[in-house]
């Protein structure tokens, strides 16, 4: 009663069914402590090995519990660390809002309402050229033609759109794009691929290809952050430091409007009917790909599922990262007016794969008109191409036979593809005349501001008088916090990465005491005309930054602009400060299209095996801790399992404690438990897996990973199971000798698990598993037919090198008839027979090691290599079956 409190105030904050389990497990540890004093082992076991028994129980109880309490304690680190991270994000959009008021008091309009500080602008931009593409299936109808001799290109740096009808092909279009579909049985496949005009195979530009497939494909288990941030991690370039990372998951969550359910689990509404809705399921599948800032975006009908509001939203971010030098291409279906004046280009597909238009979209409607097609009063330029490519065309608005349609526009744009193509204008960029006015509004702005608030302009101002201009610009009054942030990135801003956490030197001139931080108004206006994302270099002289033409370089394209507390604590500093002469380069970057080089291409270096099994085994430890209530009732399973065979080998069958077929019969069960068990481990998320392996993930690392935490998984039910048999059934050997030939069981059966979810259906999974155990185990494991079966020969090795049965319970038999050998006077004639026919069977097999207690040291082997060989199999059937979904 006295340690009643001190356990209920260690276990607050652990789930119920946790709780449940260490309770379980402490009444154990009682029982079986209590089990020397109370007559509960046989008296013939020797008291010291009745006392290894239970510290070896006492051992393994503390350690499951010690696990179970590491990854609560994980998980609630994760869970601080990324609350933590939410609310730095609320203070930077707090901070950025504040900003966008004073831009707004500017007269300036058009502003952005977030902006991007880990994604930049491309260094090195791609354009995507495709010529005479051929596409075609068998099917029992014959050879059907999918894609008819197409040829154009996408542009770099514009969002441009495949629409046709259902059946054109444009699914399949952006397969051969992506080198998703090849030459194979079925489909025959021709192309020729340029990036930026030079011929080039598209596997060299997996790593900065991006893919979004039409169905959501995300990891349930984790939250929208976590999703995000793992596959920045998995597929930014190595060496990237974690602010960066951090910041582009911010931004991805930003643009995305994905902020307010962070840290909200995906999880599956059909099957749970907990998680995200639709909408926001399909905006994370985006944001994985926008976590890898990619140069070449592809995306399968990213809107539907979406309203027409998310969708235009959707789109809009999607210009913004086009902007920022991406090649985006998405598949789209009837967009709304708004949405469609958006899209740089368009790409229109007619039945059987033909193209009809390739080019800027403002030039497709003229394009047509000039064909002699006329667009009906009040329609949507969009649903009147769709029209068009269907041959659904009124006739007082075509003065093309309806016939006709559309087979005369495919020939027509054969005969003369790209006409007037180069009459397109980027309407994504303000003329420099309206940036200078900018410029202007916003020097006269805080100049007024200023004089109002402290009458003087060139002193330099602490944060309490900071805050009278803040409040002049705005006529809101700034917190604290807000005031603080705009000053430390001034701040930032104006020394880079010299500053050191805005210390100062004190005056009597011993560095590091930190002195009260100061801003000018110079400091000021050259910030927030970076902030309005205008090079500043164009309007203020620099002698450390020499002045260059044009406007490209902005505070929203450069991560050192930003200040985190936590920066200086990063263990990355060098990668980060390698980030930031990234970012810094790319502020001075002219957009176009660059030619490859050896020196100057679009290769990037993936991080590495070491990186991804970290984030491997973080994501794994994240979902075994968050579906710990299924592993509690799992587990429930297998007690009862063990408690059943237990009471019916002591009461009901009364069989000899040495009896080969009552380990057989826990084994089997226990093999069938852990391979069922274990089919979750990889079947679980593979389209994850497919859509990770595709874009570079290392397959090693992914199965080494989830293996190992599944390790912890198995480990555990095995121990439970053996621990409640060993408690009713009250076998003579001691626990340490008892359990760990079920060990080695489990360690088969879950290879057997890892490779059947591997390599085949996981339908068929659960009857597979049991026929395997049937056959492995109970069959070729059969102890009475030992004496058939270990007579030398094939059938000998076949049934050594299959059976796991046939080893686990001779170990078992033969160190049980070692350390307590039955007396012959106390046993029956039929128990003697059966005594010496195993006896005979099991030390007369042909195939053992030449060393003392053989059988045991060489079943302990075999199994070793059962379980490994099977995991071999696994890892290949990761890597090999389902290949095509995996490129």
């Amino acid at each position: 009663s006295k340690r009643g409190p001190v356990v209920v105030s260690a276990m607050e904050g652990i789930p119920r069914l946790c709780r449940r389990l260490v309770a379980f497990s402490i009444l154990l540890l009682h029982d079986v402590t209590a089990a020397g004093t109370s007559g509960r082992l046989p008296s013939d076991v020797d008291p010291k090995d009745a006392r290894q028994t239970k510290v070896a129980i006492v051992l393994l109880l503390c350690a499951s519990v010690l696990i179970l309490i590491l990854c609560f304690l994980f998980q609630r680190y994760t869970r601080s660390r990324d609350e933590k991270a939410a609310k730095e994000l609320q203070r930077l959009q707090e901070t950025d809002q504040f900003l966008l008021e004073i831009l707004q008091n500017c007269s300036i309009q058009r502003l952005e309402q977030s902006k991007f500080r880990g994604i930049t602008r491309k260094l090195h931009t791609a354009t995507l050229e495709f010529q005479d593409i051929q596409c075609s299936v068998k099917s029992e109808a014959g050879v059907v033609t999918v894609l008819d001799d197409l040829s154009g290109f996408f542009e770099a740096g514009h969002l441009s759109a495949i629409m046709g009808p259902s059946g054109s092909g444009k699914t399949t279009f952006i397969d051969v794009l992506t080198g998703k579909k090849k030459t194979d049985g079925k489909w025959t496949v021709s192309s020729d691929l340029l990036v930026n005009g030079t011929k080039q195979s598209i596997e060299s530009l997996k790593p900065v290809i991006g893919f979004v497939p039409q169905d959501d494909v995300v990891h349930e288990g984790l939250t929208v952050r976590e999703n995000i941030s793992f596959s920045a991690r998995k597929r930014m370039p190595s060496g990237t430091s974690n602010a960066r990372i951090r910041k582009i998951t911010d931004d991805v969550m930003q643009a995305l409007q994905l902020e307010p359910k962070q840290n909200m689990i995906v999880g599956n509404r059909v099957l749970s009917g907990e998680g995200l809705s639709g909408g926001q399921r399909k905006r994370v599948n985006v944001g994985l790909e926008l976590a890898a800032c990619p140069t070449i975006l592809f995306l399968d009908e990213p809107t539907s599922g979406l309203d027409s509001t998310a969708s235009l939203v959707l789109v809009q971010q999607l210009k913004r990262m086009a902007k920022l030098g991406m090649t985006i291409i998405m598949i789209i279906h009837q967009p709304r007016y708004s949405l469609f004046t958006l899209i740089d280009d368009v790409c229109l597909l007619g039945t059987g794969g033909k193209l009809a238009y390739i080019g800027p979209t403002l030039n497709a409607k003229p394009y047509f008109e000039k064909l002699g097609l006329e667009m009906p009063p009040n329609e949507n330029p969009a649903d009147w191409m769709m029209d068009v490519l269907c041959g659904e065309v009124d006739p007082q608005y075509s003065r093309i036979p309806k016939t006709d349609l559309p087979a005369a526009l495919f020939k027509r744009w054969k005969e003369n593809p790209n006409p007037g193509r180069h009459s397109s204008q980027n309407l994504g960029r303000r003329a420099p005349s309206n940036l200078e006015a900018d410029v202007q509004y916003i020097k006269q702005h805080i100049k007024d501001a200023w004089s109002e608030a402290v009458r003087c302009e060139t002193v330099a101002l602490e944060k309490e008088h900071f805050a009278k201009v803040l409040k002049a610009c705005t006529g809101i009054t700034p917190s604290d916090q807000v005031t603080e942030t705009i000053m430390q990135r001034v701040k930032q801003i104006d020394h880079g990465r010299q500053s050191v956490d805005y210390f100062h030197f004190s005056s009597n001139g011993n560095y590091g005491e930190e002195e009260p931080m100061t801003i000018t108004q110079r400091s000021f206006t050259r910030y927030m005309i970076a902030f309005r994302g205008i090079n500043i270099n164009d309007y203020f002289s620099s002698p450390a930054s020499p002045r260059r033409n044009g406007v490209q370089g902005t505070v929203e394209e450069s991560s050192s602009a930003e200040s985190e507390e936590d920066d200086s604590q990063d263990d990355d500093a060098e990668a980060s400060s390698h980030d930031d002469e990234l970012a810094a380069q790319a502020m001075f970057t002219r957009g176009g299209t660059r030619s490859l080089t050896e020196a100057d291409d679009l290769s990037r270096k993936h991080a590495g095996f070491c990186t991804h099994v970290r984030c491997t085994l973080h994501q794994a430890m994240l979902t075994f801790w968050r579906t710990m209530d299924m592993k509690i009732l799992f587990l429930l399973v297998i007690c009862f399992a063990a408690a059943f065979l237990a009471v019916f080998d002591r009461f009901i069958f009364q069989s000899p404690t040495w009896m080969p077929t009552s380990f057989l019969n826990a084994q089997i069960a226990l093999a069938l438990l852990v391979s069922v068990y274990s089919l979750q481990c990889f079947s679980v998320d593979q389209p994850m897996y497919w859509r990770e392996a595709s874009h570079g993930l290392n397959r090693a690392s992914h199965f080494i990973g989830r293996a190992l935490v599944n390790t912890l998984d198995w480990s555990m039910l095995t121990f439970f199971f053996v621990l409640v048999y060993y408690v009713i059934a009250k076998p003579v050997l001691t626990f340490v000798i008892y359990i760990i030939p079920f060990f080695l069981v489990s360690y088969v059966a879950s290879g057997w698990g890892y490779a059947i979810s591997c390599t085949l259906p996981i339908s068929m999974g659960a009857f597979i598993s049991a026929i395997l155990a049937f056959m492995m185990g109970g069959i070729l494991g059969l102890p009475m037919q030992m004496n058939v079966f270990l007579k030398g020969g094939f059938m000998e090795i076949i049934v050594d090198s299959i059976s796991f049965t046939r080893w686990s319970a001779a170990m078992s038999f033969l160190a049980y008839i070692k350390l307590y050998p039955p007396d012959p006077q106390f046993l029956q004639d039929t128990d003697k027979w059966q005594l010496n026919m195993f006896k005979d069977a099991y030390m007369g097999a042909h195939y053992l090691l030449g060393v003392t207690d053989d059988s045991w040291w060489t079943g302990l082997m075999v199994l070793m290599i059962q379980g490994s060989v099977l995991r071999v199999v696994a890892y290949l059937g990761l890597r090999f079956v389902n290949r095509s979904r995996q490129v």
